[in-house]
């Protein structure tokens, strides 16, 4: 019932906002107010009411998870000519920007966890590279040697890494504020000898399904950056003759895949590109006012919400409400905004109202009708859908639909497979020479990354090629690991080499096999031991972020390593007659099959490609 009450809601407001009002002025390029926002928030907000500070103005436009729960994140910087700064937290700055001032070390940990674990970091110094991982508040970097921080590596440990993402974003020498990175993935940059500047740190839960929100700050006249606002409220001032020079907007919350854009139409400068997710549009420092903004969503999120947004501009005082791309503001007239409002606001099925549907929302995962649960197959336009007998959408599992072999995706919908495969693909070394990878752009590719702490000679070719014809590729490493401690040394290996793949798409693998007799002739073909080797070397790459498996004959994870970690994938090698031809299915014990080396090595896919993608 709660479900249907929701949706009678949306739709009431989704009335107010469509119906009742009229244009003003067609020159103002404008909608009408929707009556979900009220203007009344705007005298408490030019008093700086939000419980956020601004020492998280540069932040795009997220809030901690620490908002919500006593666990958080604290981080201190020390920073060149000035030392220790002051302690910062949950996605505040701490560094300096516009000094060309270098970071020379840090220190983060953990505030009330709220589960068993740590947080591990790393740093790659200059003139030292790598250093060994710290945590918990010891020192990464250097102090009192001058030398520059170039990048960090960030990650949980324990229990808390399965509640929790730690993310993270490094300003840079001569590029400024990078993308968000998280989970152990390189921010900064190696070999370019370029210094950290700032960093931001965050925490964030994992799996949070609240509903998505909106976050946003101007820089205004005189003032500078404000407070971040939310949801309706107002950024910039009214009555005060001050104009916004730039804006930020951010998502927060988000389960959905995709971007919030904007772009800034400037005085004297007209419009400028779009920019996204907490990025400036507009200028500072130059003393020009916005008078127009667009603002949109891009991916899933724009499926089922809209964005809404306003401006006041001076002389004319509140503009009529623009959605989804149109301009909100004036153009040509010379009038300065003053003031912004935006807010999110799901969209309203009324196809779905009208038919009684009996899935409440598919992004819930959740179907009802009529208080009760929804169970077994359904067709929500056009695609088939699978809800368990708790009323559940299933997702991300091979599943059988009118005898057909299939998978649900991660969204649920229902991939029908080609008898039992959705891809074929081949893996190739250096031994493969200058291989031409044009005739497999419709395949994938699995390419060796290296043996041990050797990248192999044509392995940045190989993934550098892929990358340019748009083929899906994944690395494997070849083992040579005869200890736990050399398992982790690899998998170190793998994730500093990691940085040259910018669209790994078929994941990261293991390769656990002795052609050689190597760990034969060292004593350490024993099935517990490699297991255990297989487990951390997992482990650490999947906590970074990336979709990791094992690559093994068919007898080796029926002997050897049979108690693998339930999370951890299967590519099985087994070629039957190695005629060129496949023989077998063996789609219940792996997600990959090599299964002959004529006249390469070919493999199948046992799933949809986009299983394979990092969490």
């Amino acid at each position: 019932m709660r479900k249907k009450n929701k949706i009678v809601l949306y739709f009431v407001v989704y009335l107010l906002l469509f119906c009742g009002y009229t244009s003003v002025n067609k020159v103002l390029a404008a909608e009408t107010t929707p009556t979900a926002i009220s203007e009344t928030s705007e005298s408490a907000d030019q008093n700086n009411s939000t419980t956020l500070n601004e020492s998280n103005q540069s932040v795009d436009g997220t809030t901690p998870a620490s908002q919500n729960t006593s666990t958080s994140v604290k981080y201190e910087s020390h920073v060149q000519n000035n030392g220790w700064q002051e302690e910062k937290k949950d996605g505040e700055l701490s560094g300096t920007t516009g000094e060309s001032k270098r970071l020379e070390a840090v220190n983060i940990s953990l505030v009330n966890p709220e589960y068993q674990g740590n947080i591990n970091y790393q740093a790659h110094v200059q003139d030292i590279g790598w250093q060994t991982t710290v945590w918990g508040g010891q020192v990464a970097g250097t102090t009192g040697q001058s030398k520059r921080l170039e990048a960090i590596r960030i990650w949980l440990t324990g229990d808390i890494a399965n509640y929790y993402s730690i993310q993270y974003r490094a300003h840079i020498q001569d590029i400024g504020w990078q993308d968000w990175a998280c989970d152990g993935i390189i921010a900064g940059t190696t070999g370019l000898s370029k210094r950290l500047e700032a960093l931001q740190i965050r925490l964030v839960r994992i799996n949070n399904q609240a509903d998505p929100e909106i976050h946003y700050t101007s820089h205004v006249q005189d003032y500078g950056w404000q407070s971040n606002k939310t949801d309706g409220q107002i950024s910039g001032t009214t009555g005060q003759s001050k104009r916004v020079e730039a804006f930020r907007v951010g998502l927060n919350n988000s389960k959905y895949s995709g971007d919030v854009i904007y772009q800034a139409h400037v005085q004297d400068i007209g419009w400028q590109n779009w920019v996204k997710n907490g990025q400036d549009a507009g200028t500072t420092g130059l003393g020009k006012s916005l008078q127009a903004i667009c603002i949109a969503l891009t991916g899933n999120i724009a499926n089922d919400y809209s964005i809404y947004y306003r401006v006041h501009s001076r002389d004319f005082g509140w503009l009529d409400w623009a959605s989804d791309g149109n301009v909100a503001g004036t153009t040509g007239l010379g009038k300065a905004i003053e003031a912004i409002q935006i807010h999110l606001m799901k969209k309203i099925d009324l196809k779905a109202l009208e038919t009684n549907s009996e899935v409440s929302s598919i992004c819930d995962r959740k179907g009802y009708k009529n208080g009760v649960a929804v169970t077994g197959w359904k067709n929500i336009n056009g695609d088939s859908y699978y809800f368990g007998n708790d009323g559940v959408l299933v997702v991300n599992q091979s599943i059988k639909k009118d005898d057909k072999q299939g998978y649900v995706n991660n969204l649920g919908k229902f991939v029908l497979s080609n008898n039992g495969i959705f891809m074929h693909g081949i893996d190739i070394s250096e031994w493969n020479y200058d291989i031409d990878l044009t005739p497999y752009k419709d395949n994938f590719v699995i390419i060796r990354l290296g043996w041990y702490n050797t990248l192999d000679k044509k392995a940045l070719r190989n993934i550098q090629l892929c990358e340019q014809l748009g083929i899906p590729y994944g690395v494997y490493l070849y083992s040579y690991a005869t200890s736990i401690e050399e398992s982790r040394m690899e998998a170190n290996f793998v994730l500093n080499q990691l940085s040259h793949c910018s669209n790994l798409r078929v994941g990261v693998w293991y390769d656990m096999e002795d052609a050689d007799n190597y760990k034969a002739n060292r004593g350490s073909l024993v099935g517990s031991l490699m297991t255990n080797m297989c487990n951390t070397f997992c482990s650490i790459l999947q906590n970074a972020g990336y979709y990791t498996g094992v690559y093994s004959s068919s007898s080796w994870f029926n002997y050897y390593l049979t108690n693998l970690n339930t999370n951890i994938p299967k590519w099985v090698a087994h070629w039957d007659n190695n005629d060129g031809q496949l023989h077998s299915n063996l789609s219940n014990m792996a997600v990959l099959h090599q299964y002959t080396s004529i006249p390469l090595d070919q493999n199948v896919m046992y799933v949809p490609l986009e299983t394979f993608k990092l969490k």
